[in-house]
């Protein structure tokens, strides 16, 4: 899971275009992703088992400048999802809405950097025997010289 986030996080900066005077949209990209393994407890009548989640991320990314040069990035995606119960074999269904942002800010010597991530989504997913909801946030900050200095990459399921 977190591999997943960390993957979809950095790749939608990577796609970040040069700064305008406004915002606008300027991708709309899928993209594959391996969300990764859930222990649902409510799966499997009850004694839980861990359901594989893959699927797709479909985002769209708008940019803002702002008065120090920097720029500021907020993420709209969807996450489509299904998987499979390791133990009962059940599929899964599920999706999601996303709103994420990123902050960039303009350095004389070292030209723009990345400062802070942050990207929360909450993933409904529906099988045969059991509905849960999957939680994560995800927030990165940056040093200057692009050293990661504070990761929190929080997730747990809650069965419904």
């Amino acid at each position: 899971m977190r591999k997943g986030l960390i993957a979809m996080a950095i790749s939608a900066l990577s796609l970040a275009a040069p700064a305008t005077s406004q915002a606008e949209i300027f991708t709309n990209e899928r993209t594959p992703i391996d969300i990764g393994a859930f222990f649902v407890p409510c799966a499997n009548g009850g004694t839980g088992e861990y359901v594989d989640l893959s699927g797709t991320f479909r985002s769209l990314f708008g940019e803002a400048p702002d008065a120090s040069g920097g720029r500021h990035v907020v993420s709209q995606g969807v996450w489509t999802a299904s998987g499979v119960g390791e133990t009962t074999g059940d599929r899964y269904e599920g999706s999601s809405a996303i709103l994420g942002t990123a902050t960039f800010v303009a350095d004389p010597t070292l030209g723009e950097q990345l400062r802070e991530v942050t990207q929360p989504a909450t993933l409904r997913i529906v099988g045969r025997q059991a509905t849960f909801l999957v939680y994560t946030t995800l927030h990165l900050t940056f040093r200057p010289d692009g050293t990661l200095t504070a990761e929190v990459n929080d997730s747990r399921v809650m069965c419904r």
